[in-house]
């Protein structure tokens, strides 16, 4: 599914959702590439996740998320 952001950015969600609204287990790639892949909770990254940023190839996170921020135990 194609989504539009409140800032007009167009993004890509594939996963589950709740009242149309990203909730539970997804992936989604923002325009500028970056991707993210693990559960959300209310339309934000919440839970056990998997963040790669497109414009730092090398650079990426395994780990915990709360509330759309990197939160808890991760590994860069």
């Amino acid at each position: 599914m194609t989504w539009t952001a409140p800032n007009g950015k167009k993004c890509v969600y594939k996963g589950q959702l709740l009242a149309n609204v990203f909730h539970g287990k997804g992936n989604l790639t923002l325009q500028n590439g970056d991707y993210y892949e693990g559960f959300f909770e209310n339309g934000k990254f919440n839970g056990e996740g998997y963040y790669k940023w497109a414009h730092l190839p090398r650079l990426n996170y395994k780990g915990e998320f709360s509330n759309g921020k990197l939160h808890g135990n991760g590994t860069f």
